[in-house]
């Protein structure tokens, strides 16, 4: 699992989203929960494309976690 969280300023909400793996029997991937305040607002998920899924999750892992909010968007 993977979670990132903001800075939490006084008066503002707080925003962090968690990664979490999809089950294979669901078509395997990703599972993206976007949080405002610890709650979370959104769920999306994202199966893995066809190809090599080895060659996919070392790039993705090996992503700094700016290039994945880049990807992400």
């Amino acid at each position: 699992m993977f979670q990132a969280r903001s800075e939490v300023q006084k008066g503002r909400s707080s925003y962090s989203y968690m990664i979490t793996p999809q089950p294979s029997g669901l078509g395997g991937g990703w599972c993206l929960h976007l949080l405002k305040n610890g709650d979370e607002v959104r769920t999306s998920a994202f199966e893995l494309p066809p190809g090599n899924y080895l060659t996919i999750i070392q790039w993705w892992t090996g992503l700094t976690e700016e290039h994945r909010a880049y990807w992400m968007r």
